[in-house]
């Protein structure tokens, strides 16, 4: 077929791919135009000035519209070839292709060769079936017109106006009017027709198949796309499909169309299904065709394979497929496929297991589409089963690995709180033993950090988990903790704890515990030095940026000069500096009216554990 002036639409997403496959069409000598996204070639090919002559689509497009839609557009608007040209080799992707149009599916680095082979096909089956429609509507022209039995010249007259063959015989076969085209196209002349009997033309396996359905029409009979094959002049068989009704008279009136090319092409097509069903073979993918209304349910041989049965093994019949289900899959299975008849779910999917023929169970992923007649009613269901037990196997071993990983975690978090709560023990038995009222001071801080780390650990231990803090119960407890160490009986301090959920990890919350410890510790050392009450405040807020905020607040003396407290307890100010710049955090102090810290922190905050 000649590719002189040929234009073909490229959709392809990859700019790169575009260019090299434009490039290979051109020098096979087509006209190449390209569109990036599905939208695109939409406009491109309904546009007034388009000269598009084939689409070559690709599937996968990006975001947007995809290629099976892009095609679905145009070709509800023109009718046009459409070549889909893909990586995907899966069933329900050339299943969804064939949905929508049938002129080929090339998977993508097959070879120019075979691209070219594919796109010159889908020329001729375009214009085998054009010429389909034109025969069908002048065949209907003809029936409609010559019901009551035109004279012979109009019917020679409009005969000869066809360009498809027309022809009338007897109820024998005996040629009596041949148009032009059913001369020109077997190559003998009209005399060499005329009255001589359509038998000596015929292909010697369609002459019996012919004679039959000339002999049992009847009056008002109308046979459609009865194909047969004529010798022609240079001795070559070609094939007609044949439209043939029966008059009043007995006379036959017959239009045919040459299906020589779109017969050939189908040819291709079974062998290239052919090509599909072998290279299945060796991917662990069974079919499956469910024929709803019957029951019945046809398996290919690489599905009894798989369960390691052969054909006489297992009747073609639902109840006993269903058999080979595990029985804790059962219920589950058909669940999803009420949901998927009902329209609930979008696609046909689940995972389960089947029985095999020596009684283990194999793990299949199992996808299917529905078919539904005109009414919206299921009456068939084609899928696979694909062998998934090693993807299977391996999950279940990580499962095993992040358990023993777990049960490990546990335990060192287990005993990282002993430790600490061992130093904390250390430190307790020497502090009575310090003379040094700064010393033992110092003590009392080191341990009181020590706890506060300690705390993160008895959480953990008593939640369950081993990466997140419960941040508003942690410092809820931390801060009671704090106050009622450290007050005095002669002082009443009272504490007043507004948190928001809030989880972190063990890291992060090891540093706004200490930020919080020293704090707390500052509010009930220095805030109420001439008071014998007093009232501390802990807030933890997400804010709206995203982070999180926490403060300690009091209503004692506040810091008018902003240095009383930064002075009573230098080490723990700059402590508290440091671990705030630590976590990328911000810090305001307000002293005026009793003494508020403010620290932010722009992480995102997650409210869940």
């Amino acid at each position: 077929m000649s590719t002189h002036h040929k234009t073909i639409l490229l959709v392809e997403d990859e700019r790169l791919i575009a260019m090299a496959q434009a490039r290979q069409l051109q020098e096979a000598g087509y006209e190449v135009q390209n569109a990036y996204s599905g939208e695109e070639a939409v406009r491109q090919v309904l546009s007034d000035d388009s000269v598009v002559d084939l689409v070559l689509m690709d599937i996968d497009l990006g975001s947007g519209m995809d290629g099976t839609e892009a095609a679905g557009r145009i070709l509800t608007e023109i009718d046009i070839p459409v070549v889909f040209l893909s990586s995907h080799t899966e069933k329900e992707y050339v299943e969804k292709t064939d949905r929508i149009t049938s002129y080929g599916y090339v998977v993508k680095n097959s070879g120019i060769m075979v691209l070219l082979h594919a796109i010159t096909m889908a020329f001729r089956l375009f214009e085998a079936r054009s010429r389909v429609r034109d025969g069908d509507r002048r065949i209907s022209e003809i029936t409609n017109r010559y019901n009551d039995e035109r004279n012979d010249w109009e019917l020679n007259r409009f005969f000869d106006l066809s360009p498809d063959p027309m022809c009338v015989l007897t109820r024998e076969g005996t040629l009596e009017i041949v148009s032009d085209a059913w001369v020109r196209t077997l190559g003998y002349p009209a005399e060499q027709l005329v009255g001589h009997s359509i038998y000596d033309f015929l292909h010697h396996e369609d002459i019996e198949p012919t004679r039959i359905l000339l002999q049992d029409m009847k009056t008002g009979d109308y046979a459609q796309r009865f194909v047969n094959r004529y010798r022609t002049v240079d001795g070559e068989y070609r094939s007609f499909s044949w439209n043939v009704t029966m008059s009043n008279e007995g006379k036959v009136y017959a239009a045919a169309r040459d299906v020589t090319d779109e017969l050939s092409a189908l040819s291709k097509v079974a062998k290239n299904e052919e090509r599909l069903n072998l290279a299945l073979k060796n991917t662990n993918i069974g079919v499956w065709d469910w024929d709803i209304t019957t029951g019945y349910v046809w398996f290919s041989e690489e599905w009894y394979t798989m369960l390691g049965f052969v054909k006489d093994d297992i009747s073609n019949s639902f109840d006993a497929w269903r058999n080979l289900w595990h029985p804790d899959d059962a219920e589950r299975i058909e669940r999803v496929i009420d949901e998927y008849q009902a329209g609930i779910r979008s696609r046909y999917e689940v995972v389960h297991r089947l029985k095999q023929k020596d009684g283990n169970w194999r793990w299949v992923m199992t996808r299917g589409s529905l078919l539904r007649d005109a009414q919206g009613t299921p009456y068939r269901w084609i899928g696979t089963n694909t062998d998934i037990s090693k993807r299977k196997r391996i999950e279940e071993e990580l499962q095993q690995a992040l358990r023993r990983n777990d049960i490990i975690m546990k335990e060192l978090q287990h005993r990282v709180k002993n430790n600490l709560n061992m130093v904390m023990s250390l430190i307790s038995i020497v502090e009575p033993k310090v003379n040094d009222e700064e010393a033992r001071h110092v003590l009392q801080d080191t341990r009181n950090r020590v706890r506060t780390i300690a705390g993160i650990y008895e959480q953990l231990n008593q939640k369950g988990t081993i990466e997140r803090i419960d941040l508003a119960s942690y410092l809820s407890e931390l801060a009671e903790s704090v106050v009622a160490t450290l007050s005095s009986k002669a002082k009443q301090l009272t504490l007043t704890s507004n948190l928001e959920p809030v989880y972190v990890d063990i890291q992060t919350a090891v540093v706004i515990g200490l930020i919080t410890n020293e704090l707390v510790t500052n509010a009930v050392k220095h805030a109420f030095p001439e008071r014998d009450s007093g009232h501390i405040t802990v807030c933890l807020t997400t804010t709206n940026q995203g982070g999180y905020r926490f403060s300690v607040s009091d209503d004692g003396i506040g810091l008018p000069d902003h240095e009383q407290r930064a002075d009573s307890s230098s080490d723990g100010q700059a402590l508290i500096q440091m671990l705030v710049e630590q976590l990328g955090g911000s810090m305001i102090i307000q002293g005026t009216e009793g003494t508020t810290v403010s620290i932010e922190i722009v992480h995102d905050a997650d409210t869940k554990q």
